[in-house]
């Protein structure tokens, strides 16, 4: 995605966080309400390996 270092614009909603870079959304998750709730995103890590294969223990680039 390619957004690190950029601004975007966060709206939240009751249930929800939608994330937009310019007009275009980029990112849309349940918001998690109790204290220490955590969910992982396996989408979000997936571009690593293919990056930096040691990025992750075990594992390699195609």
């Amino acid at each position: 995605m390619g957004l690190i270092g950029r601004t975007v614009r966060v709206m939240l909603h009751a249930s929800e966080v939608v994330v937009y870079d310019g007009g275009k959304e980029v990112a849309r998750h349940e918001l998690l309400i109790a204290k220490g709730q955590a969910r992982l995103e396996v989408d979000h890590y997936l571009e690593a390996p293919v990056r930096k294969p040691g990025a992750v223990p075990g594992a390699t680039a195609p």
